[in-house]
């Protein structure tokens, strides 16, 4: 619940924000240096175009633009003024990390970020932008309530200091503080494996601080003299250090927010330098097509796939080259993710994804590019405690379907779990009696009285046996996989409650199951497959004494001497065997 509240009151901190007074800054980029500095912002690129005098920033394959605010503001807009070359067909290339391109006002909007990259997926085709208009908001400090918490430490009676759930480190102290110059840093992590995420850290100093202050890469820092504000972090760790200036610090406050379990971040190295083709760790696993004690190779051909076993998104990729890598990113391809880096260090970020394949056009005869260590961030995928599942009321009971692929799930008690297995046009639905699901099974669940089915995880396995089961299962909400052969649980007032076959677009939701019939078969022309789970598997019909049996077809049609099917007896779906 607590969680339900935090995004609630995030989303309503965004909708505050749009409310917010817009402003814009106009940098112009037509001098010779790639550089620009403006009040709010800075922009800076990678190559520049120089014709008589006039110059503007080079935007190709090679070559990017980048908009940076300098404290912490809201960037909503940008328009971009085009300098010299490009058509259209060039034009229609550029791509920007944030935000959505209308290419003919060469508009970006709905950015919503401090920071954005504007590039061109055309590496030959050329053209430069001499000016940029930013539209943006003021990012007022972050409002503390329950869910943004605080922990505060006067550091000047030790190096080391643990808080409820942030610890700090340095370096050397004495009674005026920690250290900071260009040898002594300052750690700030998470006290427990990455369970919190900082947002924002308050340093006071022991006397004026005149030093450039530097943390990570996108984070924002403000302030002069004894007062410094780090914002912009969305981390559970970071360092803090100076180039060039000499202080102590007396003071520090963190604000951060706790993690839910099933999102904590988590990161694993592996050293690619063994001559071999294929690394596992903690759950990731690193593929190779070509490699040697320099580690694999990514060019001419051959590739890097890096994914995970068990379901966990990648969120980031950190790479090293075991030679210098020439600063012309967009030729380092990924499958997924935004490529940035130069030199021997690189990073796929934004991945979000289970598996990437990263690839290099090469260089030909001069040097093979090779990756010898990775490290990769992830979030693992956790199986809650309970999973509730809503069942729909048909028939005078409680149906539906469930599937999970990371977990064992026991059913409560009163409801029927049962598998499917399928032979030719029948269906034989039996019961498993510890109503235990195993993972990557799916299931068939009944409850005489309840539509909110809450199903327990378990570590055992259930003692019955599923090897016969032809229900499969989905972990995420998926379009018809494979149309003609898939039939799905549902009821239709002439037929009933049945398997039907499901439309070519019909979607299965997350964590349900559904009956695969073998493609190509005839079977898969049926139009749907009948059961009644209460006395499906019987091997013969009686009638009680002095009661007459009656046996109807699923027409209507009463028969006689019923043969091997489904009909309906004494007002009941059963199966003749």
């Amino acid at each position: 619940m607590k969680k339900i509240f935090f995004i609630f009151a995030m989303l309503l901190m965004s909708v505050v924000s749009v409310w917010a007074e817009e402003s814009k800054e106009e940098i112009s980029t037509t001098k010779k240096y790639l550089d620009y500095s403006g009040e709010h912002f800075e922009v800076s690129g990678t190559d520049y175009y120089n014709s008589g005098g006039s110059c503007s920033l080079k935007i190709n394959g090679d070559n990017t633009v980048t908009i940076s605010a300098k404290k912490n503001e809201i960037i909503t807009k940008v328009q971009y003024i085009i300098g010299t070359g490009g058509n259209a067909s060039t034009l229609e290339k550029v791509r920007a990390t944030e935000g959505e391109i209308d290419y003919g006002s060469k508009i970006i909007e709905g950015i919503n970020a401090t920071s954005l990259q504007i590039y061109s997926e055309n590496v030959s085709g050329n053209f430069t932008i001499k000016k940029v208009i930013i539209y943006y908001i003021k990012n007022n400090d972050p409002v503390v309530d329950e869910y943004v918490q605080t922990e505060t430490f006067t550091t000047t009676t030790a190096n080391q200091y643990t808080g409820k759930n942030i610890n700090i480190t340095g370096m050397e102290y004495n009674a005026n503080g920690l250290y900071l110059n260009s040898t002594k840093s300052i750690t700030i992590d998470s006290k427990n494996n990455n369970s919190v995420k900082i947002s924002r850290v308050e340093l006071g100093f022991s006397s004026d601080f005149n030093g450039t202050i530097n943390c990570l890469d996108d984070a924002v820092v403000d302030g002069s003299g004894t007062s410094w504000i780090i914002t912009n972090i969305h981390t559970s760790s970071l360092t803090i250090s100076t180039p060039n200036g000499n202080g102590q610090i007396n003071n520090i406050k963190v604000y951060y927010v706790e993690v839910p379990e099933e999102e904590v971040e988590k990161t694993v190295s592996l050293v690619l330098d063994k001559n071999e083709l294929n690394y596992s760790k903690d759950n990731i696993i690193v593929t190779g097509t070509n490699g040697n004690s320099n580690g694999l190779i990514i060019d001419n051909g051959n590739s890097l796939t890096i994914a995970s076993d068990n379901g966990a998104e990648i969120l980031k990729v950190d790479l090293h080259f075991s030679y210098y890598l020439p600063n012309t990113n967009k030729q380092i391809k990924s499958t997924a993710g935004k490529v940035s880096g130069s030199a021997f260090d690189w990073s796929v970020n934004n991945v979000n994804s289970t598996s990437l394949t990263i690839t290099h056009p090469g260089y030909g005869d001069r040097y093979e590019v090779k990756i010898d260590n990775i490290t990769v961030h992830y979030r693992e995928r956790l199986a809650p405690s309970t999973f509730d599942v809503a069942a729909a009321n048909l028939e005078g009971a409680y149906w539906t379907t469930f599937y999970s692929d990371i977990a064992n799930y026991q059913a409560p008690e009163g409801t029927h779990v049962y598998k499917v297995s399928l032979n030719d046009t029948e269906i034989t639905m039996t019961e498993i009696e510890d109503r235990i699901v195993n993972m990557g099974q799916g299931v068939v669940l009944k409850n005489p009285t309840e539509g909110n089915l809450s199903m327990t995880k378990v570590d055992n396995e259930s003692s019955d046996d599923y090897s016969d089961n032809n229900l499969v299962g989905t972990s995420t909400t998926i379009t018809n996989p494979a149309p003609g052969n898939v039939y799905v649980l549902n009821y239709k007032n002439t037929k009933g409650l049945a398997f039907y076959k499901l439309s070519s677009n019909g979607t299965i939701k997350a964590n349900r199951a559904y009956l695969l019939v073998p493609s190509g078969s005839s079977v898969s022309a049926q139009e749907f497959f009948a059961f009644d789970a209460t006395v499906t598997g019987v091997d013969n019909i009686n009638a009680q004494d002095g009661e007459e049996e009656k046996v109807y077809d699923l027409q209507g049609r009463r028969i006689a001497k019923p043969a091997k099917g489904v009909y309906i007896v004494n007002g009941k779906k059963v199966i003749m065997k």
